[in-house]
């Protein structure tokens, strides 16, 4: 049911878009696909998309997408339009809203290659982003290009990246802030972490190895990633919403097995 809500609200962000809305079942069929066949595995996704092409009798997979999966000799670069007048991105077919950074595509790609396996991973991202800012969480095994496709992603449509890395001792201060000596005036000021600036300002963030935080860190980060959109600061009991275009990922290694010290996060 959980999952089921979000599709349909994911689907009305679509259809309700200010610029580039979707049609109602068309954007059906990507909300239920973003809900329910994003986290499986390429075979298992492809059968989830089959059934809602059988329900709806729409395909939750732009055309784009679809033509770029199937030709013999893909390209190694990502599929983009840029709406300039508009201010936005066709990113493998789907439509994201673009940052206020200068986009150059040629750039971006300088440094990274587009495979058969990267571009799935990137139209998947790339269509949750066109129904909104909904936190994304990327997990898989280490060196497996999850950090390195948002920083892509976000250099692609003008967005600033920021990164910030977990580990077992990662403290709330380094997220939210600290009191700190001015050294002009000799007093103590309230210096805001990086995660506080990067909301107010709408970058998007990537929170490494977020099943290594300690839970701390995790229980302040609830209210920022649940509908509700709010960061609060203890110290000074603000409470900061962020600005829209304000993004959060999250990668991980999958808990257990060879990787310790991971937690099983809650769903």
């Amino acid at each position: 049911l959980r999952n089921l809500t979000r599709s349909l609200r994911f689907a009305l962000c679509l259809v309700r878009r200010p610029l580039k809305a979707i049609q109602g079942m068309q954007a059906l069929a990507q909300g239920l696909a973003v809900g329910f066949a994003s986290t499986l595995d390429g075979q298992s996704s492809a059968i989830v998309e089959k059934l809602i092409v059988d329900l709806l009798g729409q395909s939750p997979i732009s055309k784009t997408s679809a033509n770029k999966s199937s030709a013999v000799t893909p390209s190694m670069s990502a599929e983009v339009k840029h709406d300039v007048e508009h201010g936005w991105l066709s990113v493998e077919g789907y439509w994201i809203k673009a940052g206020p950074l200068p986009i150059d595509a040629s750039d971006a790609h300088r440094d990274f290659v587009v495979t058969n396996s990267v571009r799935r991973n990137l139209q998947n991202i790339a269509r949750m982003l066109s129904g909104g800012r909904f936190p994304v969480l990327l997990e898989g095994p280490t060196s497996s290009g999850k950090t390195s496709l948002v920083k892509f992603l976000a250099h692609l449509t003008g967005h600033e990246f920021v990164r910030i890395n977990n580990h077992e001792h990662t403290d709330l201060q380094e997220y939210i802030g600290q009191y700190v000596c001015d050294p002009q005036t000799g007093q103590l000021v309230f210096q805001e972490g990086v995660l506080v600036r990067a909301a107010r300002a709408g970058h998007w963030v990537v929170l490494d190895e977020l099943n290594l935080a300690p839970s701390e860190v995790l229980e302040a980060l609830n209210r920022l990633l649940d509908d509700n959109r709010e960061l609060y600061i203890p110290d000074t009991g603000v409470t900061v919403t962020p600005h829209p275009e304000f993004m959060v990922f999250a990668t991980q290694n999958p808990a257990g097995g060879p990787y310790g010290g991971r937690k099983m996060l809650s769903r």
